[in-house]
């Protein structure tokens, strides 16, 4: 209708996966033993869809989206005379369903404000986990311990103020998004002993969440040439970004 819209995508993703980690112990004499290998070198492919529904009106739009993602499952190898369970296995990836929703208050043709909510389920990333394939934790099971990543929720809002030098239309924006940790962390240990429980615990400690500061502006030159940038400041590594767009 004029005001109100829904989508339905869906989507075939494929996945190449290719990773060989090799650990080795150097003695005091410089010689080299390999003591653990993992490697992977496989491929699959899945399904997946995204849904979605949008109310534009003339100063407030809603909109919801929902994100069903792709499961992937690989072979791969672990070996090594350290190896408690040499052989292949089935390595899990799923890719964490999202769902969020958003709204956008444009006041005039200057001014635009939007903001979003948007629900990762990071737990995802566990099904099927395999326990104990990595060097340090080859000696426990699932018996023995358990891992867990928190779902969680992230949040981003803008502005955009539009200006003109002449008849230059110029674009100032503003910024800021919270991205909450996915780190992988232990749960339960009911099978270690205390001394490699601490281990463990600060091997797969949680990591503070990602806060986002963003400035940027573009400018539209006629009607054949735009270019915008970006500047994301954070407590990761900043970002800069330059995007240009030639309409022939």
């Amino acid at each position: 209708s004029d005001h109100f819209s829904v989508g339905l995508t869906g989507r075939y993703s494929q996945l190449d996966w290719q990773a060989s980690v090799q650990n080795f112990f150097i003695d005091d004499f410089g010689n080299v033993f390999p003591i653990f290998n993992t490697d992977l070198d496989d491929n699959d492919s899945a399904f997946a869809w995204n849904a979605g529904a949008l109310y534009t009106g003339s100063i407030f739009s809603f909109g919801a989206v929902y994100k069903k993602n792709p499961k992937f499952e690989v072979e791969e190898v672990e070996s090594g005379p350290v190896s408690s369970k040499p052989g292949s296995f089935v390595n899990v990836l799923k890719v964490p369903d999202t769902f969020g929703f958003g709204v956008a208050v444009k006041p005039n043709d200057k001014i635009t404000i939007v903001a979003d909510l948007v629900r990762l389920e990071y737990s995802d990333l566990v099904q099927d986990i395999e326990v104990g394939r990595h060097v340090l934790t080859s000696f426990v099971t699932s018996e023995d311990i358990s891992y867990t990543i928190d779902d969680a929720w992230d949040f981003h809002v803008g502005t955009e103020f539009v200006v003109f030098a002449g008849s230059v239309p110029i674009a100032l924006r503003t910024g800021y998004y919270h991205r909450a940790s996915s780190s992988l962390v232990v749960d339960q240990a009911p099978g270690l002993i205390a001394n490699d429980e601490v281990v463990i615990r600060g091997l797969f400690a949680e990591r503070e969440d990602e806060h986002h500061f963003t400035i940027g502006n573009g400018f539209v030159f006629g009607p054949h040439f735009q270019i915008d940038w970006a500047l994301d400041l954070a407590n990761v590594p900043d970002q800069f970004i330059v995007s240009t767009v030639v309409r022939f």
